[in-house]
């Protein structure tokens, strides 16, 4: 998989440009340019970059998952519902 830019997220994220602005412990303000890329048949923004935007930003402030790029970074994974 290309890596794509310096900074830019991996996977689906980064594929669809969606960008972390501002990272915190409580906050977390990510951004979607939306193009042409990003529509659906009907024209309108496809709904699964919004769920793709919303998905991105929650699980970067899952607890236990310490801001990217400090030394204990690690992936984190969706919590479990039973």
């Amino acid at each position: 998989m290309n890596p794509g830019p310096a900074g830019a997220l991996p996977g689906l994220p980064g594929l669809l440009g969606i960008t972390i602005l501002t990272e915190s412990a409580d906050l977390v303000d990510a951004a979607l340019t939306v193009g042409p890329q990003h529509l659906a048949a009907t024209g309108y923004l496809h709904a699964g970059c919004v769920v793709a935007l919303a998905d991105t930003a929650w699980r970067l402030r899952l607890p236990g998952c310490p801001p990217r790029g400090r030394p204990d970074s690690r992936p984190c994974s969706s919590p479990r519902t039973t």
